[in-house]
């Protein structure tokens, strides 16, 4: 039966191939007016793509954004990065050298980097809502990365004719735009926390799953799927997700460390392919702290 199937659809596809080459020139006229469909459907997705990003940027403004002038915010203790030996400071180094001073203070600019601050709506919105944000957000961002991810799709679109001018049509942008937002958002919530009663305790446990599964498939991303001609755009998430970690209390540091500790240690191996930048003080100050802990 399979082969009788097999042979009537080569006997099918025979047929179309016929059909195909028997079919009419098109006139002058309609090739005109089919390219004009063409570009009326390539112009409405670049619109679509367009106002997503849009829309991302917008979460990302409203939620984690201060709108009041300077002079009205609270000035609240800034998160700092808990430093290799264990307390905020980055300053101790046995094998302080002339050679090694120009690293040390790259190293250092790259660990006191600021850390996000939730805006004032932040609070207004409540963890529901945010929370729905974040599925949206990591929608968007599912949907890029399958995109990005159909070489084949991508390829007949730029064949006929979408972007012809420039490089294969992607959503790069998107991608790593709408995880950046989900994982800022996300690590707010996280660091916010919910009340101790039993009520809320089954709420802050999804958050804390839901935190360590995004770093997780984020960073096996970058690992395993984020090729070198795209690796400085996504360095800057992996930075993120980094520099987070090493701001969180020691006790949710160890859940993150001992569920992250292989796979970022395999990342330390891409850097035979070429410079991890600040990626790389961070991995070092991570795997430091890690010390204090047995994981």
């Amino acid at each position: 039966q399979q082969q009788q199937q097999q042979q009537k659809m080569m006997e099918t596809e025979g047929s179309k191939k016929k059909e195909t080459k028997k079919a009419p020139k098109k006139s002058k006229e309609e090739r005109q007016e089919e390219k004009a469909q063409h570009n009326r459907i390539f112009h409405a997705i670049v619109i679509k793509s367009v106002i997503q990003l849009a829309l991302i940027q917008t979460v990302e403004w409203i939620v984690l954004t201060s709108t009041r002038p300077e002079s009205q915010v609270e000035k609240a203790p800034k998160r700092t990065l808990v430093g290799r030996d264990g307390d905020h400071t980055t300053e101790h180094h046995s094998h302080l050298t002339a050679v090694t001073q120009k690293r040390l203070d790259a190293e250092k600019k790259a660990l006191e980097h600021p850390l996000d601050e939730a805006g004032e709506m932040f609070g207004r919105l409540g963890t529901a809502r945010l929370q729905r944000l974040i599925t949206c957000l990591l929608s968007s961002y599912t949907f890029a990365k399958k995109f990005n991810a159909d070489i084949e799709l991508r390829t007949k679109l730029w064949k006929a004719g979408f972007m012809k001018h420039r490089s294969k049509p992607n959503l790069l942008k998107q991608e790593t735009t709408a995880l950046s937002c989900a994982l800022r958002v996300l690590f707010r919530i996280y660091e916010k926390g919910v009340d101790d009663d039993d009520e809320n305790k089954p709420k802050f446990a999804k958050v804390e799953e839901d935190t360590l599964e995004l770093c997780t498939s984020t960073i096996t991303h970058f690992v395993t799927n984020v090729t070198n001609d795209t690796r400085s755009i996504w360095v800057p998430i992996m930075e993120l997700v980094i520099r987070e970690l090493m701001a969180l209390s020691d006790e949710r540091f160890t859940k993150h460390a001992s569920r992250h500790y292989s796979i970022l240690a395999e990342c330390i191996t891409l850097g035979f392919e070429g410079t991890l930048g600040n990626l790389a003080f961070l991995l070092a100050a991570f795997f430091e702290r890690c010390r204090k802990f047995q994981l």
